[in-house]
C-alpha cells in the first residue's frame, strides 16, 4: 500500500469535497490519512509516499494555513512525490484554468516557493444563500463587474471529469 496524505484548506466544502473524492478514487492501493490542513500543520510529510494538498481562495488570497504550511515544509514538498491544486471560480473560465494561467494558482507558486510534481486548477461552488449579506454582495459585484449575473441557486462550477483526470495522474506520480 502506498501511504498517502490528502491535506486540505476550505472554507465552504468545496476543496473538501474534492479531497474526498481523491480519496475514495485513490483508496484501493493508498492507505490514505485525510484531514483539514489547519488541524494538521505540523504532521510529519516524510513518514508518507505521496503528499496531496488542495486549497481554496476566498477574496483573491488562498487560505494562510495552507500558505504557511506550504512554506514552512517546501523543502520536503519539492522533493517529495507531491500534488497540489487549488480550486477557485475564476478556473471555470477558459483560459484561467491551469495552474499556468491561473492568477491565484501563479501567485501560490511565487509566495510559497512550492514546485509539486503535479499540479491543477479547479473551478470551485458558489451558494450566495450560505454567506452573510457583505460576502453575497462581493462575490455579485465581482461576478457583475465580469458581464456576469448570479441567482440565490448553487452554481456548481467544478468539472469532476477532471478531478478524474488528476486522480489518474496521482496514480502514476
Amino acid at each position: 500500500m502506498i501511504k498517502t496524505l490528502i491535506l486540505y484548506a476550505s472554507i465552504d466544502g468545496q476543496t473538501k469535497k474534492i479531497c474526498e473524492y481523491l480519496a475514495n478514487h485513490l483508496s484501493e492501493d493508498h492507505d490514505i490519512t485525510l484531514g483539514d490542513l489547519a488541524q494538521n500543520k505540523d504532521i510529519d510529510l516524510s513518514t508518507f509516499d505521496k503528499v496531496i494538498i488542495g486549497g481554496s481562495v476566498r477574496y483573491g488570497r488562498h487560505h494562510e494555513s495552507m500558505e504557511a504550511f506550504l512554506t514552512q515544509h517546501k523543502t520536503l514538498l519539492n522533493t517529495q512525490k507531491t500534488a497540489l491544486f487549488s480550486v477557485n471560480a475564476t478556473a471555470r473560465k477558459a483560459g484561467k484554468n491551469t495552474p499556468e494561467s491561473n492568477v491565484y494558482f501563479t501567485k501560490l507558486i511565487q509566495k510559497t516557493q512550492v514546485k509539486a510534481k503535479l499540479e491543477a486548477v479547479f473551478a470551485g461552488k458558489i451558494h450566495l444563500s450560505q454567506y452573510g449579506w457583505f460576502d453575497r454582495f462581493m462575490i455579485k459585484l465581482i461576478f457583475r463587474m465580469g458581464g456576469e449575473a448570479l441567482g440565490p441557486q448553487a452554481y456548481e462550477f467544478t468539472d469532476w471529469q477532471q478531478v478524474e483526470r488528476f486522480a489518474l495522474r496521482i496514480q502514476l506520480l
